[in-house]
């Protein structure tokens, strides 16, 4: 991984709606996006039925994400979503915070082969849970990253706790990221300045959208403005060497021998 890997989360964010799908796709893409999140369920969870598509539907929408030339993973919420993941190949997994210390569907992604990369989010979860997550997903050379997260939409800044970033950095045990629900721009670019590999940010065609998680969301032109300062943080992160650029060096003798 050398760029940080940004992330549009559409989540619930289609609404039911195929045509909304692909135009959130379409957006992801124009603005930069490296990956699109998608949330896959198949009926375990009656409260978020509203929200499914059939597989069918789904191999359409990974067909649409081909055209336009942009990677996608999931989050699958249950077994047949797991099933339904590993049977396209997915590398790249994602388990969202309320998952995470459910063991049972941790080693059901454990043991699905060809799994490259997994993604954590922390949200509610003390350090002892998210750390039996983490040893329970590492295997061979699969990567797993923990994704500093807190699950309100939208998230107060002063609960954000962008400092366990650093302490992360300390472990050097993992890699790590954000998965931010701040209604901002601002903490998705302070993290990749603390060593975020990953940021994830909730992508909207509409604020004022029905549903929970618009509110918490960016704009497709919001989404753009965050890649590119996102990119340029990167840019002006350099070394932690301390000595003059090349252009300092052509001008560094005349200014001081005017300033002796």
């Amino acid at each position: 991984m050398d760029n940080t890997w940004i992330v549009a989360e559409i989540g619930i964010n289609h609404n039911s709606s195929l045509k909304h799908m692909k135009s959130l796709i379409w957006e992801a893409h124009e603005a930069g996006a490296d990956f699109i999140k998608f949330q896959i369920y198949f009926g375990k969870w009656p409260d978020m039925q509203r929200y499914e598509f059939t597989q069918r539907q789904w191999l359409d929408i990974f067909d649409t994400c081909a055209m336009r030339g942009i990677r996608w993973f999931a989050t699958p919420f249950d077994e047949a979503a797991v099933d339904f993941c590993a049977e396209q190949n997915m590398t790249v997994w994602k388990v969202p915070s309320g998952m995470a210390t459910n063991m049972a569907h941790l080693r059901r992604i454990h043991e699905t082969p060809n799994v490259k990369a997994v993604f954590i989010s922390t949200g509610m979860c003390t350090e002892t849970e998210y750390m039996a997550a983490y040893k329970e997903l590492r295997h061979g050379q699969r990567e797993v990253l923990m994704l500093q997260c807190t699950t309100q939409y939208p998230t107060p800044y002063t609960d954000v706790n962008l400092d366990v970033l650093r302490y992360w950095n300390d472990m050097r045990l993992f890699e790590y990221g954000i998965s931010d629900h701040t209604p901002g721009l601002e903490v998705p670019v302070a993290a990749v300045a603390l060593g975020a590999r990953i940021v994830e940010k909730h992508l909207t065609l509409d604020k004022t959208m029905d549903g929970p998680d618009h509110a918490a969301s960016i704009t497709p032109d919001e989404f753009t403005t965050m890649v590119t300062m996102i990119r340029h943080v990167e840019s002006a992160m350099g070394s932690r060497e301390n000595k003059p650029t090349q252009a300092e060096l052509q001008i560094r003798d005349k200014i001081r021998e005017k300033m002796a």
